[in-house]
């Protein structure tokens, strides 16, 4: 009988320390296990839950589970508003986590193949990964090519040559994608290497300055004048009344790919100019419940959700932030309270839950710590309150626990977990945003 488990670890079935240890990934026996332990690389940064009789006064029924459900008394509560010591400079935390992970392998170069064979090997790790949905099934020989590679590209001069003969793009991409189910902390190594790399084209010399065409109001997509194969950035004007300074989507520029065939890809960074707040904080970090943005990437620029494409961000002591969009067939949102589903719900396939994934490996987390979840809620959600257009803040919630669930269409297993709104707060601005507001985010689309 699947059990929800609370903050006390008040469970008979596994807790959130036995739910990780149970699991067959990897970080064990693998080169990883051995890195010193930074928010990048932890290992067993769960406590250990305490075990105890059950409570039968905490004892609740959900779809014919038995669940534990913690107090959800708020009264001893303390919001924490403190940013954990290892945020460091985004480059030194980069390469100093890249060699952490690679000095296992430094005297044993014999291991870095080819690039055309590592190529292979990384593309079937990615694969072995996406169809199991763990890295249980990856070998010591398989890691240490991944990482001399990175190490290799953190250290080397890029050039086009670099790119093409090593195939760093395609195997920086792989890493990258959520649904390859590599670490987050080699997702995020790959994230800051390949965006490092699109930031100097890749080492190509720079395009030719824009033409005039270019660099009016309202660029056109289909600009006929870029050069095949380039990448181009465009910076709004600041005056803007979107784009500007004072607009809501200020600092953010415009990268514009053209690719070998002619067809173009339009995409959106944050201004490397411009300081964005850390969203490495528990707490509001400063943010206003009800405060709304257009694009998930206005998010990450004011500091309330770290990630651009995942719904979840977190660290060794819990999670950030989640951001609740479509979600799964399992998920409810009632507004003050939540079942959130793993990342991996849709494409479970073990008999048993695997808790290699980093999302749940910090919720999980979340429940010993008690630290607060900042919730911020998409327009696509499935609560009749969600926004009306784009994202909006709506406050800190806390992980009470989570329950054991069975894909409908499969055998899988995976988590769903509960989240309960923090007392003492503001209500959710459901009226948030208004419809002037709303008009003002379709206006993003229409670029600059």
């Amino acid at each position: 009988m699947p059990y929800v488990h609370d903050a006390a670890g008040n469970a008979s079935i596994h807790s959130a320390t036995n739910a990780a240890s149970a699991s067959n990934s990897p970080r064990r026996t693998n080169p990883r296990s051995s890195a010193p332990t930074s928010e990048f690389s932890r290992v067993d940064t769960l406590n250990s839950p305490t075990r105890g009789e059950m409570n039968m006064n905490e004892m609740a029924v959900l779809q014919n589970n038995e669940v534990i459900m913690g107090n959800t008394d708020e009264s001893n509560f303390e919001v924490k508003e403190e940013i954990l010591d290892e945020v460091k400079p985004e480059v030194t935390e980069l390469q100093a986590e890249i060699a952490r992970l690679a000095a296992p392998y430094l005297d044993n170069l014999s291991t870095f193949q080819a690039n055309a064979e590592n190529m292979r090997a990384i593309s079937f790790m990615a694969l072995k990964m996406k169809r199991s949905g763990s890295a249980a099934r990856v070998d010591d020989s398989e890691w240490s090519r991944l990482v001399l590679s990175l190490y290799t590209w953190a250290n080397v001069e890029m050039t086009p040559e670099v790119k093409e003969a090593t195939h760093v793009f395609g195997i920086l991409k792989a890493i990258k994608k959520p649904e390859h189910n590599f670490p987050e902390h080699y997702q995020r190594i790959a994230t800051s290497l390949f965006d490092d790399f699109e930031a100097i084209n890749w080492g190509a010399p720079a395009p030719p300055p824009p033409s005039p065409r270019t660099t009016t109001a309202r660029s056109s997509s289909n600009n006929q004048t870029a050069t095949l194969g380039s990448v181009r950035t465009f910076k709004p004007s600041p005056n803007d009344p979107i784009w500007g300074d004072a607009g809501i989507m200020h600092h953010i520029l415009k990268i514009r790919k053209v690719t070998t065939t002619g067809t173009g890809r339009t995409s959106y960074r944050i201004d490397p100019a411009f300081t964005s707040k850390s969203p490495k904080v528990y707490g509001h970090n400063g943010i206003a419940i009800g405060t709304c943005w257009p694009l998930q990437i206005t998010c990450l620029r004011d500091g309330v959700h770290g990630h651009m494409q995942a719904g979840i961000h977190g660290g060794s002591n819990g999670a950030y932030s989640i951001l609740i969009s479509t979600g799964y067939d399992d998920d409810k949102d009632t507004g003050d309270e939540i079942w959130y589903s793993d990342a991996s719900a849709n494409r479970a396939a073990n008999e048993t839950v695997n808790a290699s994934s980093a999302g749940r490996e910090n919720l999980l987390a979340s429940i010993n710590t008690r630290n607060p979840v900042r919730v911020i809620r998409k327009d696509t959600g499935k609560w009749s309150g969600a926004p009306r257009k784009g994202f909006r803040y709506d406050g800190l919630y806390r992980v009470t626990g989570y329950v054991e669930q069975t894909r409908k269409s499969g055998a899988g297993k995976f988590f769903i977990f509960r989240l309960v709104r923090c007392g003492e707060q503001d209500p959710i601005r459901r009226d948030l945003p208004t419809m002037t507001m709303a008009r003002e985010f379709e206006r993003v689309g229409e670029g600059f």
